[in-house]
């Protein structure tokens, strides 16, 4: 993947400078294996006039333009084949939001909350201590219920801060807790009971983040996966990536951008990938659908 990718997430004209707008954007295609998992913006004032969803590097210069003068072809994912992982004790999803980035949520096999697939939206809760967690009740009639637009606008309107204990020893994270499958409107069993006020709300740090990949995984080494591309310029393509690599995220028939160069280590011609067509479409469709909602 190229380095330096961002994706603008909000976009505001300044009314005293017509024509001038201030960016807010977010890093992607980073790596899973952070020990961090804060959120790292950046927010630039420019001339430019972009769009939501435009990939930029971090001065805000389009992706694109990094393009220019490479050998490159749009190709097709044509198969792959995961490394074999008998008895996974952890799914790991790979997600994208445009609050939280790009980040993984992992769940216990035993605990997954209901079916989710590459390409649905859902709700996750960021938390970062014990101290005050409280399993919410459950109700029997969980699974029916169906949450509309009103309710989403008040879950993701909620701009509280994290209550973090003063013990750092204390703090378990951030890990995140999957609340609820907007896509087929499925909620979990700790999603919170709530009464939906102007002022205040029990929801928390929340984020609507796409599914941009789903991994078993085990806890004993890493999974690595080999991608077959077909290329209408370079012909067939083999490449193994690890579950710590953007790459590892391809799917078949996902498009992906690949650049062929000349090794001067090895003196052989190779072939990478530079970008995946599918998955940049899915963050752009979270960010110009409904990604930005707020409270009335």
């Amino acid at each position: 993947m190229l380095k330096n990718r961002w994706i603008i997430t909000k976009k505001f004209p300044v009314s005293k400078c017509p024509g001038r707008f201030n960016y807010v954007i977010i890093p992607v295609d980073g790596c899973d294996d952070k020990e961090e998992y804060d959120v790292w913006t950046k927010t630039i004032f420019s001339k430019r006039n972009l769009a939501i969803g435009t990939y930029t590097d971090d001065e805000l210069n389009p992706v694109e333009e990094c393009y220019r003068y490479l050998n490159t072809d749009i190709a097709t994912v044509d198969y792959t084949a995961t490394t074999k992982v008998e008895n996974p004790c952890t799914i790991k999803f790979s997600v994208f939001g445009y609050r939280f980035g790009e980040f993984p949520v992992l769940i216990d096999n035993q605990d997954m909350p209901f079916k989710i697939k590459r390409g649905d939206n859902i709700l996750v809760q960021r938390r970062y201590d014990m101290t005050d967690f409280v399993w919410p009740q459950e109700d029997d009639d969980d699974e029916e219920d169906e949450y509309s637009d009103p309710i989403l606008q008040d879950i993701l309107g909620t701009r509280q801060e994290m209550q973090r204990c003063q013990d750092p020893e204390e703090l378990v994270g951030p890990y995140f807790r999957v609340l609820y499958n907007l896509t087929t409107k499925r909620k979990s069993k700790s999603f919170p009971k709530t009464k939906r006020t102007k002022s205040k709300s029990n929801f928390g740090d929340c984020d609507k983040v796409v599914v941009t990949g789903i991994t078993p995984i085990t806890m004993d080494y890493d999974v690595q996966k080999h991608i077959l591309i077909e290329s209408p310029k370079f012909g067939l393509i083999s490449c193994v990536a690890d579950e710590f690599q953007p790459e590892f995220l391809a799917e078949e028939h996902d498009k992906v951008l690949v650049e062929q160069y000349f090794d001067a280590n090895i003196g052989e011609i190779l072939y990478r990938i530079r970008a995946n067509k599918t998955l940049d479409n899915m963050r752009t469709q979270l960010l110009t659908t409904n990604g930005h909602v707020r409270r009335k």
